[in-house]
């Protein structure tokens, strides 16, 4: 090795007499001529090791004019990160680990003295603080947003994003306010909109990368009482730009924040702009928790229309489609639903619950005399028995509709008067005929 060094070292120096008499008067490669001489040296020596991308041999002259010419080229400072950063990953000492870093961090100070370029550099700084001593998130912090204030949209959306995460971190550390994650989250949002929209189309997926990380970030602090008002803002700024009106959507419905206005607005302009059985399904739900339930069962039907036939969660479509069918007095409508929940999983207690409430609220208008009225209840416990018996998670609730309705079946004088009992005073085993759109039959009882 020693002998190889003495090799390109020799035909550096034999090549480099041309380039000494034309840089012997440019002060960037030192003060004196010796000086400048030493420098170009040491420049040309590490340069070549480094391109041979040996970065043992290449640090010494590399520290030489790092040292004694530092206005000689930026890409001095940028060599320097590099070569810490691999003599930080090949050490296993602990403390040479510490002391290398802080040598890496200080090559950022020095190339602003140098070169400028606070905000860009400190960026760059508070990343790596951060990437290497992540348990200490309040000092890249304050780097990082020394960086931001000065860059502001020019800042660098991995940069933005990094900035956001420090601060989640200090956040959980219990070193900054949550106040401040959420007034930060407005400026952040719009640098990052204000930089992609000044950039090539090819770097829009940094932007959004970052955007969408410092989303998911937000959503993990921010209450309801936050998010509405920040989204009612961000809304009214840009109430026809897709991809605003998309992100706004997935923030609110991922911190569950569905039952204002706000969401009502934006999930609409969602589904006119981008319909699909995903945004339909979620508009459909908000507006039930309204209680508006003919508004919520045309979006629940979209969804149905819209949806693919593999969709796993096309059982909770039908079943959320006849809920609020059964809620405005569509029990025929109910029922189909709920059968057809029951097509896609046979053991769905909710479908069976769903079938006998829709048969239970049709009992004025599936009879037509108080016996037959009265019998509707027969068979609407009957589905609320099998409920019970294929899922018991509806057992508490199946079992409170059967008490009640059980109070509403044909007493034994009406049985009687409809002759509906046997000479032994008990109820004739012939099943009764339900009309109406339920058209089912049901075995009397006493």
């Amino acid at each position: 090795m020693k002998n190889k060094v003495i090799a390109t070292f020799t035909l550096l120096i034999a090549g480099l007499t041309g380039v000494f008499a034309q840089a012997t008067d440019d002060p960037k490669y030192g003060e004196t001529p010796e000086i400048r001489e030493e420098c170009l040296k040491a420049l040309s020596l590490y340069r070549e090791f480094r391109d041979q991308k040996n970065i043992d041999d290449a640090f010494d002259p590399w520290r030489t004019a790092y040292d004694i010419c530092p206005k000689a080229a930026k890409t001095l400072y940028t060599d320097g990160v590099d070569f810490y950063a691999y003599k930080i990953k090949n050490s296993d000492d602990g403390a040479e680990q510490n002391a290398f870093l802080d040598s890496l961090l200080a090559v950022y100070d020095k190339r602003i003295v140098h070169f400028g370029e606070k905000g860009k550099v400190l960026g760059y700084k508070g990343t790596q603080m951060f990437k290497y001593r992540s348990n200490q998130p309040l000092k890249a912090y304050k780097v990082l947003k020394e960086a931001v204030e000065i860059s502001k949209e020019r800042t660098q959306p991995g940069v933005l994003d990094i900035y956001y995460r420090t601060m989640f971190e200090a956040f959980k550390n219990g070193e900054i306010e949550r106040e401040d994650l959420l007034t930060e989250y407005l400026v952040i949002s719009e640098y990052i909109d204000q930089g992609r929209s000044k950039t090539k189309e090819a770097y829009y997926k940094y932007y959004d990368k970052a955007k969408d990380n410092i989303n998911e970030y937000f959503v993990l602090i921010a209450q309801c009482e936050d998010i509405n008002p920040l989204a009612k803002k961000k809304f009214e700024e840009a109430p026809n730009d897709p991809e605003n009106i998309k992100k706004l959507a997935k923030i609110m419905t991922k911190r569950e924040c569905t039952e204002s206005e706000t969401f009502i607005k934006i999930a609409k302009k969602l589904n006119e702009i981008e319909p699909s059985h995903e945004s339909s399904y979620t508009l459909g739900v908000a507006l039930l928790k309204q209680a508006k339930y003919g508004e919520s069962l045309t979006y629940f039907k979209k969804a149905i229309e819209l949806s693919p036939e593999d969709n796993t969660e096309l059982e909770s479509y039908y079943l959320a489609a006849g809920g609020a069918a059964a809620a405005i007095g569509q029990n025929a409508t109910a029922n189909t639903y709920a059968r057809k929940a029951l097509e896609i999983n046979g053991n769905s207690g909710k479908a069976y619950m769903l079938i006998g409430d829709a048969i239970a609220g049709s009992a004025s208008s599936c009879g037509g005399n108080e016996f037959e009225t009265k019998a509707v209840y027969w068979l609407a416990v009957d589905y609320y028995q099998k409920a019970k018996s294929v899922d018991p998670d509806v057992a508490s609730s199946a079992n409170s509709k059967i008490g009640s309705y059980s109070a509403r079946f044909p007493d034994k004088k009406l049985m009687f008067q409809y002759s509906m009992v046997d000479g032994s005073g008990n109820a004739k085993k012939e099943p009764v005929k339900i009309g109406c759109w339920i058209n089912q039959e049901v075995m009397p009882r006493l």
